[in-house]
């Protein structure tokens, strides 16, 4: 925008030297400032032109224009020819020994390659504002062993694998109304985040936050090309997944879009499996999970979702075993072993501090039935030995007012407090005293998981890039890198 600024100020300048030689010289030299150079005046360019109602071709001018403008001069007054269009731009704003800033990676149009890491999936879902969801790996596909192994309940699973086209799926003729279904656009790694959102949006009783809920309702009505449409635009979405990019990542994502590009326009297909396509090559994600009674497989490269399996036709198998089974068909077809399963679980934090809710408000009854009791209870037991948690440590654990107040002491379990005599009271007390110590215990552990996973999350964002080339060039300058190279190149 700089650049179309500087070439109007020398083209409007071209009557006014054709007048006045000196004014014509003067012109000339504003046009050969940089933007940095041009003040503010008058006479000046301002930093940020409005260039909303110009013509893009018009920023095709060079700097400098001669006399005679016609095609033929423009070209040979410059070395590279110029083509029609706008001027080439920066391909990122930050100075390329810098790592890629925010903007960088706002305006960037393509969604980042990221590893298939639970704990940085874990962090993207909490930071999308989604409350009580964690992404676990799967080591078996035993439903019994899914069961045991991970925190309940499991809201979907999610296959990776390295991408082979199979036999058309039976999908649904039009995607149903209570399933939430979004394709995958072309030339996107989106796919993971695609898969996991695909399951939240279909998740029962998971608080998704805000934003996402907001998204929903927009995309209510859309087709499933749409919603994905809707979703490469989602720019708080596509924020928390290109946070992970680093700018080689996106210099190789658009050299990767360039080449696939160019396979198309000249028609040229590689073989299914070869080590030269990169397409063939790339990783698929697939979500599978559990909507009304029935089994689905999301893909979003499938037009419609696939129904697997009805489980009101048979209440006897649980969605697990349904899933796993498509799974390991997928698996075997795919005849290698580069494959991942992951699983969206309510998070055990979230159960851990509802049952601390739970366990809070049951003692303040038993509390309360003493007190109706016996009002002088409390002389006849030790209250810092049986003390429970206070106000201010349930805050510090994440256990907020409004869960208390929302949370209620079973019917069964009121009546029989209210029914016991002091001695039972006390008892009952004393167990649950024994409890919140054992559930603060466990809160904080898993606290520090999810501290753990933010660290390893953090970590993984910040670019080393630069230094590390950096590092190269004086390892080059000081001739190591000559004198060690032989090491490393590959013997003949």
């Amino acid at each position: 925008m700089v650049k179309k600024a500087a070439s109007s100020s020398a083209r409007k300048s071209k009557p006014v030297a054709n007048a006045n030689g000196k004014a014509k010289a003067k012109a000339k030299a504003v046009a050969e400032l940089s933007p940095n150079e041009l003040d503010t005046n008058g006479s000046s360019v301002p930093d940020f032109p409005d260039v909303s109602n110009t013509s893009p071709k018009k920023r095709a001018y060079p700097d400098e224009l001669p006399e005679d403008t016609s095609n033929k001069k423009s070209k040979s007054a410059s070395g590279t020819p110029e083509r029609d269009g706008p001027t080439k731009e920066k391909r990122f704003p930050s100075p390329p020994q810098e790592p890629a800033n925010a903007i960088d990676k706002e305006n960037w149009q393509g969604f980042c390659d990221i590893e298939s890491d639970p704990d940085y999936f874990s962090v993207m879902v909490r930071e999308m504002g989604v409350n009580g969801v964690v992404v676990r790996e799967v080591f078996g596909l035993n439903p019994d062993t899914l069961n045991f192994t991970l925190p309940q309940p499991i809201y979907g699973l999610i296959l990776l694998y390295r991408y082979r086209e199979g036999p058309e799926a039976d999908q649904e003729d039009k995607c149903p109304e209570n399933v939430w279904f979004a394709n995958q656009l072309p030339a996107q790694n989106s796919c993971a985040t695609l898969a996991m959102i695909n399951i939240l949006m279909n998740a029962p009783n998971v608080n998704i936050g805000e934003n996402l809920n907001e998204f929903k309702k927009f995309t209510a009505d859309l087709k499933p090309f749409h919603r994905g449409e809707a979703l490469a635009s989602f720019k708080f979405v596509k924020r928390i997944h290109n946070s992970f990019a680093k700018k080689m990542d996106m210099l190789e994502s658009d050299t990767n879009l360039a080449l696939k590009a160019q396979k198309n326009v000249k028609g040229r297909r590689n073989s299914q499996g070869s080590d030269s396509s990169i397409e063939d090559n790339a990783h698929h994600f697939v979500a599978f999970l559990p909507v009304d009674g029935e089994v689905w497989k999301l893909d979003g490269y499938d037009c419609n979702p696939t129904a697997i399996g009805d489980l009101n036709a048979a209440p006897e198998q649980d969605w697990l075993q349904i899933a796993a089974s498509k799974i390991t068909e997928v698996m075997t077809s795919a005849g290698d072993g580069d494959y991942t399963v992951l699983a969206l679980c309510k998070s055990p934090v979230a159960r851990l501090r509802q049952e601390m809710s739970e366990s809070w408000v049951t003692y303040q009854l038993v509390e309360s039935c003493l007190g109706s009791l016996s009002p002088d209870w409390r002389t006849q037991t030790s209250v810092e030995d049986s003390a429970p948690c206070s106000p201010n440590i349930l805050q510090s654990l994440g256990v907020e007012g409004k869960q208390i107040d929302a949370t209620c002491v079973p019917v069964d379990t009121k009546r029989v407090i209210e029914g016991q005599d002091e001695a039972g009271l006390l008892a009952r007390r004393e167990v649950l005293s024994a409890e919140q110590r054992m559930l603060q215990s466990d809160i904080l552990e898993q606290m520090e998981v999810e501290s753990a996973e933010n660290m390893k999350a953090t970590e993984r964002r910040w670019d080393y890039g630069p230094a590390i080339k950096v590092w190269l060039e004086r390892l080059a300058a000081n001739g190591y890198l000559e004198e060690n190279l032989a090491r490393f190149m590959p013997k003949k």
